[in-house]
């Protein structure tokens, strides 16, 4: 009996001891994944993306010259106009009345320039005759150059009561499409209150405003790619068509203006767009790494961890020094101790250390 007791026991204390050799195994395999990135030279260009709005090449907001009640308005929101074409009208009463006036007025003057040439060269007739005192044929005369100056009053205006009559119907400046109504029939509108927003039939643009840093990286004619959200990210061709001389209150940015070349009737005024320009990088050939690839030991030096080869997804960490440069928003150049292609931890160096086996997770 003993000796089956003693039997069982090892047989338990054998099993005991591989299961714990098993767990210390496990636990051993247990690596620690890094995230890396490959450090290369800074290129020579850079890429920038700007946020946009999409506009037509030509945008106006057309109003009335005169003010008045808004009578009729003769198209809506997305009708198609002709250039010429009348598009509203204001009520005309009051200027159809200051136009007849005009034109009473005119009459009159017209019947009194008729009156006083006659009595003009009646009394120049008879001053020559000596039967007419010099005073006569100067009142006369001064009665007909009053009449002919109050004709020519007269005719100007009637022609600026008919030019304001005219005012009273809104033209199309231009082909387009109605794009906002910004008035109602029977409102009272200022002189200039606007009515509608016209857009050219021509590609759009999209405006975007550039940091003044940027503004002398970027020319016109450079070719853009543009990305409009709305229809999906659908990217577009582009070119730079226009840079403002002006800075604007937004930031202290210059507009830019770009034309989209292979623009789409999918496109509208209003959407949101991302316009992306190739601009000079000004660190090209700098070798620079992110700031979070970087940790210090407690002298004060500065190091990183290099991945020298990976196998099956695993490698084993080298800490090298390295001598730091100038700090470029998020990254850090590097001076010495790194070349163009080498490996290095960039998140969780502050948990790893020299000689360390690790699992290669991502690359940055």
């Amino acid at each position: 009996m003993k000796t089956k007791v003693t039997i069982l026991s090892l047989v338990i204390l054998t099993l005991t001891f591989m299961g714990c050799g098993k767990e210390e195994t496990e636990e051993k395999e247990v690596l620690r994944n890094v995230v890396y990135t490959r450090v290369s030279e800074s290129t020579s260009t850079v890429e920038k993306t700007f946020s946009g709005t999409v506009k037509g090449a030509t945008e106006a907001n057309i109003s009335f010259r005169v003010p008045g009640n808004l009578m009729t308005k003769y198209v809506g929101l997305g009708a198609a106009v002709r250039q010429g074409e009348v598009i509203a009208a204001l009520d005309p009463q009051d200027y159809q009345i200051n136009y007849a006036e005009a034109k009473a007025t005119l009459a009159e003057a017209q019947a009194d320039v008729t009156r006083t040439a006659a009595d003009f060269r009646r009394y120049r007739e008879l001053f020559l005759n000596d039967n007419a005192s010099k005073a006569e044929y100067d009142n006369s005369k001064a009665a007909y150059q009053a009449a002919l100056a109050r004709l020519d009053a007269s005719r100007e205006r009637v022609s600026f009561a008919e030019l304001q009559l005219s005012y009273t119907k809104l033209v199309a400046p231009f082909s387009g499409t109605i794009t906002v109504e910004m008035a109602d029939e029977s409102e009272n509108l200022g002189a200039g209150s606007p009515v509608f927003t016209l857009v050219r039939e021509e590609s759009p643009e999209v405006q975007i405003f550039l940091p003044e840093d940027f503004t002398n990286q970027v020319k016109v004619g450079e070719p853009v790619v543009i990305t409009v959200s709305a229809l999906g990210g659908e990217s577009f061709s582009g070119v730079v068509k226009e840079i403002g001389s002006g800075i604007t209150g937004i930031g202290n940015t210059f507009p830019a203006k770009i034309a989209i070349t292979d623009a789409s009737t999918s496109i509208k005024t209003g959407m949101t767009a991302q316009v992306s320009l190739g601009l000079t990088n000004p660190n090209a050939g700098r070798l620079l790494i992110p700031l979070s690839a970087v940790t210090e030991d407690g002298s004060g030096n500065r190091f990183v961890y290099v991945i020298s080869s990976v196998e099956d997804r695993e490698t084993v960490l080298a800490k090298r020094e390295v001598k730091l440069g100038t700090l470029i928003g998020r990254e850090i150049e590097i001076i010495s101790g790194l070349e163009s292609g080498d490996r290095v931890v960039t998140a969780g160096v502050n948990y790893v250390y020299d000689g360390q086996k690790v699992k290669v997770s991502t690359q940055n």
